[in-house]
């Protein structure tokens, strides 16, 4: 599990990192005039969301981590929108490759977040039903020893398996 979680952190290093070259060669680079000024100038401010993305990913706590992710998301739509605009005007540049390259690893980020949420949802589900299931072992054993009666029994069961027969 401490691999899963250094792999994530790392493909998120990288697409940040990759993302901030690409926003600092497109300043450097850029001969934009018109919208594509407009909208290389917007995409400086996806460098100063995605870093306090960054550090808000890294939280503790969840709510922070969920505006960490949603912060880095938006500066990657940002990012991709400009160097989507700026290969159809200027055909291929290096800050596109760089920008496309941290959207790549984003995206694996991305599917990484998603199957580590999908995992910790079945590790609940598993988690939940052991706990059940041990709960329902004990009420059968007081029932088999005589301490309850049958229709305790199996109103208790009702209750922890949440089924209703009326």
């Amino acid at each position: 599990m401490k691999i899963f979680a250094r792999v994530k952190l790392s493909l998120l290093v990288l697409s940040v990192v990759f993302l901030c070259v690409s926003c600092f060669m497109s300043f450097i680079l850029s001969t934009a005039t018109g919208l594509l000024a407009n909208m290389l100038y917007v995409s400086y401010f996806a460098i100063p969301f995605c870093i306090i993305g960054l550090f808000l990913s890294l939280a503790n706590s969840d709510t922070a981590r969920k505006f960490g992710f949603g912060s880095i998301t938006a500066s990657f739509v940002l990012c991709l929108t400009f160097s989507i605009c700026l290969l159809a005007q200027k055909g291929f540049a290096v800050d596109c490759l760089f920008a496309f390259i941290a959207v790549f690893f984003f995206v694996v980020y991305a599917i990484f977040v998603l199957v580590g949420f999908i995992k910790k949802l079945d590790a609940h589900d598993c988690d939940s039903l052991d706990k059940q299931y041990d709960t329902l072992i004990k009420w059968k054993k007081l029932k088999d020893d005589g301490i309850i009666s049958a229709s305790e029994f199996e109103e208790k069961k009702e209750a922890i398996l949440g089924k209703e027969d009326k």
